[in-house]
C-alpha cells in the first residue's frame, strides 16, 4: 500500500505537507504510511481515496484500476434493453455517465 500512496501523491505533485494537513495528522505520520511503518485507519484511507478520486481497493493494491469503471472485465452491461451491444465510443460515454454518478452520490453522502 505504501508504494502506491506515494506514488499516486508524487502523480497529482502535492507535498506530504497538504496530505497530512488533509488527514489531520502529523507529517511524520503520514511519511511512515508511505514508508510502510504504519497504516491508516479506515477512515484516512477513506479520505485518501476521496481526495486522489482513487478507490480504497487501489490504494491497498487488491487492484490495479484506480476507480471501478477503469475495469475492463466489468464490461457487463454494455446492451441495450433492446438488446443491441453498445459501440466501444458508446461504452466509454457509458462509463464516463457512471463514474459522475458515482461521485455525484458520494459528495452527496459525504455532506450527510
Amino acid at each position: 500500500m505504501e508504494n502506491r500512496i506515494k506514488k499516486i501523491r508524487l502523480e497529482n505533485g502535492v507535498s506530504q505537507k497538504v496530505i497530512a494537513a488533509y488527514l489531520d495528522v502529523p507529517v511524520t505520520t503520514y511519511a511512515s504510511y508511505e514508508q510502510g511503518k504504519s497504516q491508516p485507519s479506515s477512515e484516512r484511507l477513506i479520505k485518501l481515496a476521496d481526495y486522489f478520486n482513487v478507490s480504497v481497493d487501489y490504494l491497498l493494491g487488491r487492484t490495479p484500476y484506480k476507480r471501478p469503471t477503469d475495469d475492463p472485465s466489468l464490461v457487463w452491461g454494455y446492451v441495450t434493453p433492446t438488446g443491441r451491444e453498445l459501440t466501444p465510443e458508446e461504452q466509454e460515454e457509458a462509463k464516463k455517465f457512471i463514474d459522475m454518478m458515482v461521485r455525484a452520490h458520494d459528495a452527496e453522502n459525504q455532506d450527510k
